[in-house]
């Protein structure tokens, strides 16, 4: 049980250089998310220039 904990806190480690805003992205599905939105931010923010 302790090994199973200690892999889970080191996958949950910032990475070094880690952007803030990904830190508390703690699933790749939530990941995912927060790409396609800034994706969406960009692609109209490039709609209305």
């Amino acid at each position: 049980m302790e090994e199973e904990l200690s892999k889970l806190q080191s996958v949950m480690t910032p990475a070094e250089g880690e952007p803030d805003y990904v830190r508390g992205l703690t699933t790749r599905a939530a990941f995912i998310e927060r790409i396609q939105q800034l994706g969406e931010g960009v692609f109209k923010a490039t709609q209305h220039s």
